[in-house]
């Protein structure tokens, strides 16, 4: 027998233990201190027994107070636990009440054991306020009795009432039981040896539910179902409602908790105020109808009502006038139109200026970014939209007029009518093929600029506004860019020169006269103010036929013959031309050996220089650092008296034998183009404006040309434009 010592005593005496019985509360009124000898007062002398009968309905635990004549016993039983009693801190407490007639005691302990588990026990008796224990014995649980069930009340309910479950064989700790509706877990409120209480689950949404037990191991079931009620509206009032207002909805089996209640009136959610079993306060919503059913849904579930409450809702029946254009007055007329907190007026998907508004009338203006010619009219209010039932109708663009009748490539010309959209792009001015977008915009006028897209002739002119279109009744004539004779060139007469461009200015210099006397000056172009500035002379050798190109703000020059000597003498020098400081630089030679370097063709595209030589070698130059690049594929054609152009990342090069030749940087493949419909020449120009090239001039033995011709890349056509004025 072990009597229990000070720290084990004050142990038990602050626990409550579930017990077979009732909930056991130890109060030690004298506690006395193990010891080896017995005290003067008497107190049972327990010792706990081997287990017996230990099967899958639980075991026979075993235990004697062997002077239980000489005591008064309170009461004694067994305390059990997964552990050894000095590490446990959840213990079964099984009384077996007072009454002790033998010296040895037993109690079948049917309920609380799980199979396969080690458990502890030990035997209790308590006299006088002390208890006396035995020491612990383990054995290995094979299982034991499920409760019983004997019935739960109420069998209908709604999900968050309690529910209280009667049972019989509740032996054990709390946390080893739980109760299920279907797969929904509830809370246990209340645990004790024949009773237990919880919270229906809020997840509960089918009408019924079976409600098991599980413990132990075990699992009980009922076998009646529980029963979600179903709610019922018997009335609601007022009949017609603001938004805003409160409907009374009156009713059976609604729920106690209004955020359990869930209503909708048609198909808008409404916010419950308030909420009895029989009663809904509910805030009327901004519905998109005006006649709407109640619906209330408690613990999954619905009632419909057949009646239907009317919420006023904002009423556009129509508006005036139909037909307009940009900046007009539409009038929408109706009722309750600021029953809802109105947000904007949308007019084709457009925001309307919003010039006055009341419970009848709503006057917005036709907004100038508008760009549907049938266009919607909506009232967009907080979290509602309303279409009214009619289009309005933007009225058809007029053309009236346009100066001048005769416009060359690059020029303005002016639309006059009515209907324009104030936006320039929402008007659109077709010439031709090309469709221009205006540089300015107003009611009555339209500005565009005649740009290098479109080819010159004569043309109807056509304006789409909001996808409406009208056609002039006269036709305007496209002329070719004019040519304007600018400033003599101040060196004198000069041939085979070099030249290049930087910005605004274009770069003259070297060459030779007709004398042979050779030339080292270079000067500069202004074309804003049509003037010639001399700039420091080229460093190099005189020479003639020297390629020149431009990268940024650097003009290169290079290449060429020179012909001071009885037969020509190919240069591979370079100089990079220096802008900010106006000063000449020597930069690496070409490093490529062949006969010569003078260019038939050399363009820049993208900081790339691309230069071909005299002997079909196709090189491209990079300035940082600077780097000559051998191209894989030669130029395909002739390169004697070839001359080019460049449109965005194309080169365009005609030959003598007039083919045209297309180079995409890109890719570094070449294509043939529509041939050169004019005379076959040689020393030729060619440069571009915009996205279309020109090329004429040149000579063909002794006659020279002054014609020039347009090439339209997207339709890859040449069209004969304005001649050189000059002498050919």
């Amino acid at each position: 027998m072990l009597q229990l010592s000070l720290s084990y005593i004050m142990y038990i005496e602050m626990r409550k233990y579930k017990t077979a019985g009732t909930l056991l509360i130890l109060f030690i009124i004298v506690v006395i201190p193990g010891c080896t000898k017995e005290a003067e007062r008497d107190f049972p002398r327990v010792n706990t027994i081997k287990p017996g009968n230990i099967n899958k309905s639980g075991a026979i635990l075993r235990g004697e107070i062997q002077n239980f004549r000489s005591v008064e016993i309170e009461d004694y039983g067994f305390l059990i636990g997964e552990g050894s009693m000095d590490e446990n801190d959840d213990l079964i407490v099984f009384s077996l009440g007072s009454e002790l007639g033998n010296e040895v005691f037993e109690g079948a302990l049917t309920s609380g054991l799980e199979p396969g588990k080690t458990y502890y026990y030990l035997a209790y008796g308590i006299s006088d306020g002390i208890i006396s224990v035995g020491s612990d014995i383990s054995f290995i649980s094979q299982g034991s009795a499920p409760p019983v069930l004997i019935g739960y009340t109420p069998l209908a309910g709604q999900v968050a009432d309690t529910l209280s479950i009667r049972c019989s064989n509740l032996i054990g700790l709390e946390d080893k039981y739980s109760v299920f509706f279907n797969q929904a877990v509830a809370q246990i409120i209340y645990f004790s040896d024949s009773l237990i209480r919880v919270i229906v689950p809020l997840s509960l949404e089918l009408n019924q539910s079976t409600i098991s037990l599980t413990a132990y191991g075990n699992e009980v079931t009922f076998t009646t179902p529980f029963t979600l009620l179903t709610p019922a509206i018997e009335s609601f009032s007022p009949l017609e409602v603001n938004p805003g207002e409160e409907i009374t909805i009156i009713g059976t089996d609604f729920h106690s908790t209004s955020n359990l209640n869930k209503v909708f009136i048609g198909n808008t959610p409404a916010m419950v105020s308030a909420s009895t079993k029989n009663a809904l306060s509910v805030v009327a919503p901004y519905t998109p109808d005006s006649l709407n059913t109640i619906t209330v849904t408690v613990s999954g579930q619905t009632f419909t009502t057949s009646d239907k409450i009317k919420v006023k809702i904002p009423n556009g029946t129509y508006f005036e006038p139909s037909t307009g254009t940009f900046g007009d007055e539409i009038h929408i007329h109706g009722k309750n139109l600021l029953n809802f907190p109105l947000e904007r007026v949308l007019l084709g998907g457009r925001v309307a200026e919003m010039i006055s508004s009341s419970e009848t009338e709503i006057i917005i203006r036709v907004p100038n970014d508008l760009s549907e010619c049938q266009a919607e009219v909506k009232l967009v209010y907080t979290g509602i939209t309303y279409t009214l039932d009619y289009l309005f109708f933007v009225d058809a663009p007029i053309i009236t007029g346009f100066s001048p009748t005769e416009v060359s490539i690059g020029g303005n010309l002016i639309i006059f009518g009515g209907n324009f959209s104030p936006l320039p792009g929402n008007n659109k001015v077709i010439i031709g093929n090309t469709e221009i977008t205006p540089l300015s915009a107003s009611a009555d006028q339209l500005v565009i600029n005649i740009d290098s897209r479109v080819v010159v002739g004569s043309y109807i002119i056509g304006v789409k506004t909001c996808g409406e279109f009208t056609y002039s009744s006269e036709t305007v004539k496209i002329k070719p860019i004019p040519w304007i004779r600018v400033a003599d060139f101040p060196g004198g007469e000069a041939y085979k020169n070099s030249y290049f461009t930087i910005g605004e200015y274009g770069y003259v210099g070297i060459g030779t006269r007709l004398n042979h006397n050779y030339i080292n000056g270079f000067w500069r172009y202004d074309l804003s103010n049509n003037t010639w500035t001399s700039i420091a002379d080229f460093p190099g050798h005189t020479r003639i036929m020297a390629a020149g190109f431009s990268i940024g703000q650097d003009g290169f020059v290079g290449g060429g013959f020179d012909f001071d000597g009885p037969t020509a003498k190919p240069l591979y020098d370079y100089y990079k031309y220096l802008s900010v400081s106006n000063s000449w630089q020597k930069i690496s030679d070409f490093p490529f050996t062949i006969p010569g370097i003078y260019a038939p063709f050399y363009e820049v595209v993208d900081q790339n220089s691309y230069v071909n030589t005299s002997s079909a070698g196709f090189y491209s130059f990079s300035d940082n650092p600077p780097l000559w690049t051998n191209q894989s594929v030669g130029y395909p054609g002739i390169t004697s008296g070839s001359s080019s152009f460049v449109i965005g990342e194309m080169i365009y090069v005609i030959d003598y034998s007039n083919s045209v030749w297309r180079y995409d940087t890109s890719n570094g493949i070449w294509s043939e183009k529509a041939k050169f419909p004019g005379d076959a020449r040689y020393s030729g120009i060619g440069f571009a404006i915009g996205s279309n090239g020109y090329y004429g001039l040149g000579k063909n033995g002794t006659t020279a040309y002054n014609d020039l011709w347009q090439y339209y890349p997207g339709s890859d056509t040449w069209v004969l434009t304005t001649s050189f004025p000059g002498s050919p």
